[in-house]
């Protein structure tokens, strides 16, 4: 019961909660069916129990916001159930219209108890995601702008988006990497390829591509098989976006038999699956090659014959050229031989001229040298005459002079005194400190005048 504080009624925050909950209790006594957004699912795996926040947004804003409560029992089926259908689990980010009860609690507030969740209803909320897809792609202009990019003749280098641990991307690589004489060489960007967070990562992988677009030749987004409702990834609108305005082709090979996702919808190329997609890069590039061949054959035949025509038409022109240089050959070897043998006795001729003028000079130095000669030896016999008047001895100098000295043949023996390399005569010639040499018949001296005191 309330108080009555200063004229005031007072509640305790227990008995107005549990007026509230009164008030729920006769109010929200039945369940209901929510449209919602699941913010964050909140699952908590040791007590097997979920924690919801759903909310609903309009115009980007958050308009209203609940904490819903998924009973582990309930969320197990729920959650097989989502695995079975749409081929995901329950995660954040997806909408759901779930039959709600409506509780308060005393100490946790409003609180909405999720039961079930009508399949039916996502499945239809993906095929209004996937139209409002492609009429935006359509209403910005870019929904067939991938298709008008030409795809090279010959693709070597391809930029793959996929999951490394993938079936649909080994298949593809054993394709790719087993065709003989193709040098096809592939760089995978990882991404998820189905789940809440696939669309996002692939997109991500794309930009990265983007950036280098220089290295590669065309993209392509490979998954294997799966479930029709696992590939709601390929209608996310931004993706499908990028993928629109990639500036390389974009070929795709999703595995699926039935409607095409809008993200094949508006890739340059689309197939069925990763090893048809792998099929048609081989084929592609051995069509050309097999092109070229032919192309290079058929040069090789339009030059064999061009060829031979053009020797026919050069047979005569030919000839006749060949005719004339042969007649210019011989008139010019004949005046060529004619110079040689010109020129040969002209150096003949010099070199006679020039070998009698040398013997006739040699022959002149010799006979003037032989007078020279005679001359010299009847002055130095006439100088020894006349120094001794008498009979002479030769004696021979020690090296270093140029002549040998005759000495008289006086009794006693003769006595040569001589200064450096000259004979002196007359002893007067000599002076104080004057080294010289005394040459007798038995032996030489060397001696340094100290003195000298000749008689006058």
């Amino acid at each position: 019961m309330p108080e009555i504080v200063e004229g005031k009624k007072v509640f305790t925050l227990g008995e107005f909660a549990a007026s509230i909950q009164r008030a729920f209790g006769s109010l929200y006594n039945g369940t209901y069916w929510l449209k919602a957004e699941i913010s964050k699912l909140n699952f908590f795996p040791r007590s097997g129990h979920c924690y919801p926040e759903l909310s609903e947004t309009v115009d980007g804003s958050v308009s209203a916001a609940f904490t819903g409560f998924i009973h582990k029992d309930t969320y197990k089926k729920l959650n097989e159930k989502f695995l079975n259908t749409i081929g995901e689990p329950l995660h954040d980010g997806i909408k759901i219209i779930a039959q709600c009860g409506i509780h308060f609690s005393t100490t946790r507030g409003v609180r909405l108890t999720i039961s079930d969740i009508d399949i039916n209803a996502i499945l239809g909320e993906q095929a209004r995601m996937r139209r409002e897809t492609v009429a935006q792609l359509k209403t910005e202009g870019v929904y067939a702008r991938n298709k008008t990019l030409a795809l090279p003749r010959i693709i070597k280098k391809i930029a793959v988006i996929s999951v490394e641990s993938g079936k649909g991307y080994a298949d593809f690589i054993s394709i790719i990497n087993t065709a003989n004489g193709f040098r096809i060489s592939t760089q995978l960007f990882p991404a998820l390829m189905m789940g809440p967070e696939s669309a996002g990562q692939m997109t991500a992988a794309l930009k990265k591509i983007i950036e280098r677009a220089s290295e590669f030749d065309a993209v392509c987004i490979i998954r294997g098989g799966g479930g029709e409702n696992t590939l709601q990834c390929f209608n996310d609108l931004t993706l499908c976006r990028a993928i629109a305005l990639s500036p390389l082709p974009v070929m795709t090979g999703i595995g699926h038999a039935t409607n095409l996702t809008v993200a094949e919808e508006v890739a340059n190329t689309s197939f069925i699956s990763p090893s048809e997609l792998a099929n048609f890069l081989i084929d592609r590039y051995s069509g050309e090659v097999a092109r070229f061949r032919a192309l290079t054959g058929k040069i090789a035949i339009m030059l064999q014959r061009g060829l031979h025509g053009c020797a026919g038409r050069l047979d005569v022109p030919v000839k006749n050229l060949r005719y004339k240089f042969a007649v210019v050959f011989r008139s010019k070897n004949n005046v060529i031989d004619g110079s040689y043998r010109s020129i040969k006795l002209k150096i003949s001729n010099v070199f006679q001229r020039r070998r009698y003028a040398i013997h006739t000079i040699a022959s002149r130095i010799a006979h003037a040298a032989n007078l020279i000669c005679q001359k010299s030896q009847r002055s130095v016999e006439q100088i020894e005459t006349q120094m001794h008047g008498a009979t002479v001895r030769q004696f021979p100098l020690k090296a270093g002079f140029p002549a040998r000295l005759s000495m008289a043949a006086e009794p006693g023996g003769g006595v040569i005194f001589m200064r450096d390399s000259q004979v002196v005569t007359d002893i007067s010639a000599f002076c104080a400190g004057d080294i010289i040499r005394i040459i007798t018949e038995k032996g030489e001296l060397t001696a340094k005048i100290m003195t000298t005191d000749f008689k006058k």
